[in-house]
Order: C-alpha cells, then sequence, then structure tokens
C-alpha cells in the first residue's frame, strides 16, 4: 500500500517537504527560497509553526492550503505554495478545506479512541479560505 494518496499534488508537496529537509540537513545552510509570481521571495513556513501532523505525516494539502500549529498546539492554515501563514493559529479543532471552506472550533475536546483522536465540539463553524466566519 502506497503512504500517500494517489493526487499527484499531495505527493508532491509531501516528497518536496522531505527532500527540504534533507537538502537543510546535509548542509550548514538553508537551500535558497524559490521566487513567487511578485518575483519577491518566498520564505519557508514560519518557525514560530510546523505543519499539522496527520496519519504519521505532514497534512495533506487541500485547496491550495495546509494545516500548522503553533507551541500550544492551536490550529492555523498556510499555502502551499508560498508556506505564507493565511489564517494565524487559533483553532483547537479544524479540518482540512473543502468546498471552499473549513470546519473550525475554538472550544474542542481531544478524546482518544485507540490509536486516533476524536475531535468533539458543541461549538463547530465554517471559515472561508481567509478565515471569516460563514453564516
Amino acid at each position: 500500500m502506497h503512504p500517500l494518496p494517489p493526487n499527484s499534488l499531495c505527493s508532491a508537496f509531501v516528497i518536496g517537504l522531505l527532500l527540504l529537509c534533507l537538502s537543510a540537513c546535509r548542509s550548514n545552510t538553508a537551500p535558497t527560497p524559490p521566487a513567487d509570481s511578485t518575483n519577491t521571495t518566498v520564505t519557508a513556513l514560519d518557525a514560530r509553526y510546523r505543519p499539522f501532523w496527520f496519519d504519521n505525516g505532514p497534512d495533506y494539502p487541500s485547496e491550495g492550503l495546509y494545516r500548522i500549529v503553533d507551541a500550544e498546539q492551536h490550529i492555523g492554515y498556510a499555502d502551499t505554495e508560498t508556506h505564507r501563514v493565511v489564517i494565524e493559529p487559533r483553532y483547537s479543532c479544524a479540518y482540512p478545506f473543502e468546498g471552499g471552506k473549513a470546519k473550525v472550533s475554538l472550544q474542542c475536546q481531544h478524546k482518544k479512541d485507540g490509536e486516533h483522536i476524536l475531535w468533539h465540539s458543541d461549538n463547530w463553524h465554517y471559515i472561508d479560505p481567509k478565515g471569516n466566519t460563514l453564516p
């Protein structure tokens, strides 16, 4: 069984992250970041955050975003191409974007179920890709 879904964008993203990490580990200097469409240098994900860990690896990109977490384990979102933080981490639970919205909660309980963690909240709501609450 292949550890990555058959989605080539997903596979390319995860493989790219692994190669970037390996490249940085082998040398004492970080690799040169790519340029974005405005020809400005794109930095790696802000050092205050790390990718959300899901299913034994970094979060899968969804609709151009992937989940990130801060030191307090709050979840936010970063752009898959530029790695810029799009929505600052503030949610205790946050699902990937699907259909232009993501299900999130500021007050969530994490319940262990075998090797999995289940999220429970009485205060779920949806946000758009800019972090605005949807009606």
